[in-house]
């Protein structure tokens, strides 16, 4: 455990998308989701939302147990044949930012 009691790490990543490749984008994700809730029980809450005022942007919200949850998820094979498609839709650099909970502990 970390100082403040909980080791639970969450990633907001924001990616706005290129407008002709949202729909391939939006199935990969659906799919991923899927796959995700399915395989991976040490992440704790894995969605995608759309941004309310970015255009074509959309907000991953991912929250996981540890970091070992973290690179589970990032080294899955299965992520790698995702990330191949989602590269393909991005339009512009995804912004990560990486939050370490501290409350409660």
């Amino acid at each position: 455990m970390t100082e403040a009691g909980f080791d639970v790490v969450t990633l907001v990543v924001t990616m706005t998308i290129k407008p002709e490749q949202e729909t391939t984008f939006l199935q990969s994700c659906r799919e991923f989701v899927e796959w995700v809730h399915a395989n991976e029980p040490d992440t704790l809450l894995y969605v995608l939302t759309k941004h309310s005022s970015r255009e074509h942007t959309y907000v991953w919200v991912e929250r996981y147990r540890n970091e070992a949850a973290v690179e589970a998820h990032r080294t899955s094979p299965r992520m790698t044949e995702v990330l191949i498609v989602v590269r393909e839709c991005l339009d512009g650099a995804p912004e990560v930012q990486r939050l370490q909970q501290v409350i409660p502990a």
